[in-house]
């Protein structure tokens, strides 16, 4: 009894052990995808579906199906050729053969679509987005669309395009994803314009107040050298006008000197009448010989 009791609790502890394990193995690998999951990225810019292709049964790859004219006009072996050079990477033929595969229908939206995923891989964005609205039917050509003007940087009409996609299938994850993606990225986008924005506005107005400062100085300079000539023209007039005024000085003093002081005057006047009183006697005197002489000769 003993032996059996020890026997069942060694079996115990084996399974007890080998649950443990297990369970560890299955956290780790939860874990694991977990982990893989997030650190994930995806650029819609990458992400294209899979070429459509006519199967037996008449159904669409991936998600939609023909009518019966669609299936019946399209050459099934061709199509499936083109889809095997497209996953090849063999797009130039790939194009030839979905081309021959429309037979006298071109205009067939499953066609239209696996030519526009031609155009896409080639980086023929326009004419891809041509394609795939002409392929409205096939539930990725929306998708697709967003896609390509994603790659064409026109994020406002990508997210409009992946919203429609979602519009219309609703379950679809990758448009979901690549919807939040350029979303996300707009919304980064306009911070960084909304920053530039600001920057941009107190850059200007740091310029304006430097321009500020430099009327402002160029003013002040103007009012300095203003008063500077002001100050060398009061200076200049200065001199002139004490040199005009030693000129004049001088003038006065040359007048000066040439006015006869009165009594000098009246001294030399009569000085003079002393001449001529000595003149007008040493005259009558001489009058007076000569007469003298006349009275002789008689």
């Amino acid at each position: 009894m003993k032996n059996w009791i020890k026997l069942m609790i060694n079996r115990t502890g084996i399974i007890s052990w080998g649950l443990i394990f297990i369970l560890f193995m299955v956290l780790c690998c939860f874990s694991g995808r977990i982990i893989a999951q997030s650190s994930q990225t995806v650029n819609p810019a990458k992400s294209v579906s899979n070429p459509a292709a006519v199967k037996n049964n008449n159904s669409l790859t991936p998600d939609n199906k023909p009518k019966d004219k669609e299936a019946s006009e399209i050459n099934t072996d061709l199509l499936n050729k083109a889809n095997e050079l497209f996953k090849a990477g063999n797009y130039e033929e790939a194009l030839k053969a979905y081309s021959e595969a429309a037979g006298g229908n071109p205009d067939n939206p499953v066609i239209n679509y696996n030519i526009g995923n031609v155009l896409y891989k080639t980086g023929k964005m326009e004419p891809a987005i041509q394609k795939y609205k002409s392929a409205d039917s096939i539930n990725k050509s929306l998708y697709n669309t967003g896609n390509s003007l994603y790659r064409m940087q026109k994020l406002q009409e990508a997210l409009a395009a992946y919203r429609q996609a979602l519009i219309k299938n609703p379950n679809d994850p990758d448009a979901k994803f690549n919807y939040e993606f350029v979303k996300k990225k707009l919304e980064e986008q306009q911070k960084q314009q909304q920053g530039q924005d600001n920057k941009n506005q107190d850059q200007q107005n740091k310029d304006q107040n430097k321009d500020q400062e430099n009327k402002d100085q160029n003013k002040d300079q103007q009012e300095k050298d203003k008063k500077e000539n002001k100050g060398s023209q009061d200076q200049q007039n200065s001199k002139q006008d004490q040199k005009q005024d030693k000129k004049q000085d001088k003038k006065e003093q040359q007048q000066e000197k040439k006015r006869i002081d009165p009594k000098q005057a009246q001294s030399m006047l009569q000085e003079l009448q002393e001449k001529e009183k000595e003149l007008m006697k040493k005259m009558i005197e001489a009058q007076k010989v000569k007469a003298s002489k006349t009275k002789k000769d008689w």
